[in-house]
């Protein structure tokens, strides 16, 4: 029988968030291997960088204004692509 941890809703999440980092960035690395790991973000990333909500980022991925990916059914982005959309304002 494996033992059960309890954690609070923060802890959950912010490990999720940074399991899911891990996976969508080990399989990149694999089916993009000259892509530096530093490069990739998934939306939370995203959100932090340009101060908006994921509502916000799916809404300007809907409408082609940010660049993003998928591979695997992963979503991702990557850092420069969303440093040149702040550049571009």
């Amino acid at each position: 029988m494996e033992n059960l941890v309890i954690v609070n809703s923060t802890e959950f999440w912010s490990q999720y968030k940074e399991l899911t980092r891990q996976i969508v960035s080990e399989e990149i690395q694999k089916a993009l291997p000259n892509v530096n790991p530093e490069e990739i973000l998934i939306i939370e990333d995203v959100c932090k960088i340009v101060k908006k909500k994921d509502k916000t980022i799916y809404n300007w991925m809907k409408a082609n204004l940010i660049k993003h990916h998928y591979l695997g059914g992963s979503l991702f982005f990557l850092r420069s692509e969303i440093v040149d959309l702040i550049k571009e304002g």
